[in-house]
């Protein structure tokens, strides 16, 4: 029986100055007998300085183009399939 695990993971910190930096991402995984597959996604960013400490998400402009790039491609599809339909 396959294993399903989504967890949020932090990165090793990298120190500027006083500054901590800490990217965290999203990890994906699935393992079944014999091997897996895992999926890393950037989630965020995790910023500690000597007064604050901030979270700066991480846009996933990527996922966003692919699925309008996927979208497009349907719409363009329905509408030739449309057009050849009406010319009958």
């Amino acid at each position: 029986m396959p294993e399903i695990a989504i967890r949020e993971v932090a990165s090793t910190p990298i120190r500027l100055a006083d500054v901590e930096v800490t990217p965290i991402k999203w990890v994906f995984q699935v393992r079944w007998k014999g091997g897996g597959l895992a999926w890393h996604r950037p989630a965020a960013v995790e910023i500690v300085a000597p007064e604050t400490i901030e979270r700066r998400p991480i846009e996933d402009t990527t996922m966003r183009q692919m699925l309008q790039a996927i979208a497009s491609v349907l719409v363009l599809g329905l509408l030739a399939w449309l057009a050849t339909r009406i010319r009958r």
